[in-house]
């Protein structure tokens, strides 16, 4: 495979700096906490916007997909949110 690169490679339109990460139970999206505050669901392949959500106040926390991928759990302190991302993000 080579040697990695010395420095990392930039992606354009992928977040700078994810405090936190998720990865779809298939493969095909990624969802990052951005320092920004929100919460971006990509597609994993061409890092193609899907959704911004708001997340909950208190900064970061952990992200995870349920099995089904259907919503994403949002922790952030000791609060819990589940997102139904498809219905959030609209058509599509």
């Amino acid at each position: 495979f080579g040697a990695p690169p010395a420095k990392p490679e930039a992606v354009a339109g992928a977040p700078a700096t994810p405090l936190a990460l998720a990865v779809h139970p298939g493969g095909k999206l990624v969802a990052a906490w951005r320092e920004d505050g929100c919460i971006d669901i990509r597609d994993s392949a061409t890092l193609a916007g899907l959704a911004c959500l708001e997340p909950l106040a208190g900064g970061d926390g952990c992200l995870a997909f349920t099995p089904d991928g259907q919503s994403l759990l949002v922790l952030s302190g000791s609060r819990l949110a589940v997102y139904p991302w498809r219905e959030l993000a609209g058509p599509g």
